[in-house]
């Protein structure tokens, strides 16, 4: 349980990654040497494509790699600091929120609707549901940040510190 909580988005990224690459070459072999092209190829390594991209917005969370303006923060006060990290973790929960709600929404729409796409006929729910994925898993590592952002800063703190004596 302790690795799917460390490598989860990772691992489905790597697997995603890797057969986007091995389809895209089958493509380029098919289409170049054989002459003949792969009629779902594109739109596969698309959907993969899209479930990455959303992927991608947990795994910054958990790595805490989003864009932010530190240069504002570091000027204030360690207390400012704090309200405004737990500002930010409570307005990305409501967004998350938001972003749950309506892809699954969209998501069940598009499962009672029984939308499939052209080439594959793969149902359309399962490239919208990415984003209520996405959405759950952003605020499960939302939430583990705020439990462990003392710690970060502990840790962070201490980095800054080794840095400094390093020169």
């Amino acid at each position: 349980m302790k690795w799917l909580d460390k490598y989860f988005e990772e691992a489905v990224l790597l697997i995603l990654l890797v057969l986007m690459t091995v389809i895209m070459g089958v493509q380029i072999v098919a289409r170049y040497v054989f002459s003949n092209s792969l009629s779902w190829s594109e739109e596969i390594v698309r959907f993969m494509f899209v479930w990455s991209g959303f992927l991608g917005i947990p795994l910054c969370i958990k790595h805490r790699s989003s864009i932010a303006v530190e240069m504002l923060k570091l000027k204030m006060s360690e207390k400012v600091q704090d309200l405004m990290d737990y500002f930010t973790y409570a307005f990305s929960i409501i967004l998350f929120l938001i972003m749950l709600y309506y892809g699954w929404q969209t998501a069940s729409v598009t499962f009672v609707n029984g939308q499939t796409s052209p080439a594959m006929g793969v149902p359309m729910f399962i490239v919208q549901g990415s984003v209520a994925v996405s959405a759950f898993l952003a605020i499960i590592r939302t939430i583990q940040c705020i439990f462990t952002h003392n710690q970060y800063k502990r840790e962070k703190k201490d980095e800054n510190v080794l840095d400094n004596l390093m020169g």
